[in-house]
């Protein structure tokens, strides 16, 4: 069973990308539907996020189409303020001389204009998403002082002061230890009660399927994409290898990679 809607905010066509002559999609065919949060799941090297980066219009692909919005990436003018993207932690400069307020602020750039001074009304939503995502405390700290978790936070801040409609998040837990990114899952939770459609860039297989409404398994090619219980043994295999086995047992299932030998 796959995943359709009669709204798909992205939609992917026999996509096939290669990077310096290499293979790294292959004939990738994938719908995201509105106000879905959607995982996308795989190895380190899957292709994970450079099908991100298709999607937001950074990497052409060799063959396929490409809709956001119902528009090409490279072509969505004014629409690619409805789109938010939060990094990997790791890829962020933490020397950058910025107080946490002025960073969340800069979420609302896309809306403001970039010669444009932000009004009260942005700082106001700013102070409300910050709220919202518990680091008012930290509001006058520079990044350059936060530990991983507070970063995550901060981006995630970030990311939402744009009121974005389309939401990115690569590898939002890597960087992060296990009680920020539990911390992170209940984030995660709240944006189900938003009319938001999120993709998620993961490995972390057994925890991120336990909170999305739908998962994508790549490995170069889409393995699967379906409803998260719809993920067994069979699947982690082709994704991971023979050595991966995913143990179902309470809540939330995880996932044992054994390296061949």
């Amino acid at each position: 069973m796959s995943i359709e809607a009669n709204s798909n905010i992205i939609e992917l066509n026999d996509v096939v990308v290669y990077l310096n002559d290499r293979l790294v999609l292959d004939n990738i065919n994938l719908k995201v539907p509105q106000g879905k949060i959607t995982a996308v799941i795989g190895p380190n090297g899957a292709g994970k996020t450079t099908l991100l980066k298709v999607i937001l219009g950074l990497v052409k692909p060799a063959s396929g189409t490409v809709r956001v919005f119902g528009k090409d990436p490279e072509k969505l003018g004014k629409d690619r303020k409805r789109i938010a993207y939060v990094p990997q932690i790791r890829s962020v400069d933490m020397g950058f001389p910025i107080r946490v307020f002025d960073a969340v602020l800069m979420g609302r750039y896309p809306c403001v204009g970039l010669f444009g001074r932000p009004s009260k009304k942005d700082r106001e939503i700013v102070e409300e998403v910050m709220a919202k995502i518990d680091i008012t405390s930290i509001a006058d700290k520079p990044l350059s002082k936060l530990s991983g978790g507070q970063v995550q936070r901060v981006f995630i801040a970030r990311a939402l002061a744009s009121n974005p409609e389309l939401l990115f998040l690569d590898e939002p837990t890597n960087g992060v230890d296990q009680v920020h990114s539990s911390n992170f899952y209940d984030i995660l939770k709240g944006f189900k009660n938003d009319d938001m459609t999120v993709m998620i860039v993961s490995h972390d297989v057994g925890v991120v399927a336990s909170f999305v409404d739908a998962i994508a398994c790549i490995n170069k090619r889409l393995i699967l994409h379906d409803v998260p219980k719809a993920i067994n043994n069979h699947v982690v295999e082709e994704m991971y290898g023979c050595g991966a086995v995913l143990f179902n047992h309470g809540e939330i299932s995880h996932m044992v990679v054994c390296e061949d030998k």
